[in-house]
């Protein structure tokens, strides 16, 4: 395991200060400009076909095109919440790492658990799979 600040810092900082539930269907209306949090997600994520999602309570997701279209819906929906990610968790294992974390949105007591998988492409870390499930009120970290 290898903890934020060292070798997977690049895995873990991509996961600080973004996410929530998006529309699963990845279908935008391309008439308005996508937010440049648009432009953050391309640049962390895969544009390869074994690009996945999972948004709590949707369906997966694959294919680059389409789970950066359910970002773009998301964040052009103006709903996604401000996130605060917390016991974050690195593993890196050669050219594949993964973050673990949970997410909370301001007071609120629900929160979400979230698993981001990355791999070194080009000598670049880019993230491959996200899923993300609510926890619920009252559950206890193992």
């Amino acid at each position: 395991m290898i903890e934020n600040g060292r070798r997977g810092d690049a895995a873990a900082r991509t996961v600080r200060g973004r996410r929530g539930g998006a529309a699963a269907s990845g279908q935008v209306s391309p008439e308005r400009a996508p937010p440049p949090q648009v432009q953050k997600m391309k640049a962390v994520w895969t544009d390869s076909d074994d690009a996945t999602c999972i948004h709590p309570g949707h369906p997966l997701i694959s294919g680059s095109s389409r789970v950066l279209n359910s970002w773009r819906a998301l964040f052009m929906s103006g709903g996604m919440p401000q996130l605060r990610a917390t016991r974050q968790k690195v593993v890196l294992r050669g050219e594949v790492a993964w973050v673990t974390c949970n997410e909370q949105a301001g007071d609120e007591p629900s929160a979400l658990e979230a698993l981001n998988v990355f791999e070194r492409r080009d000598g670049r870390w880019l993230m491959i799979h996200h899923g993300a499930g609510p926890v619920f009120v009252g559950s206890k970290p193992e």
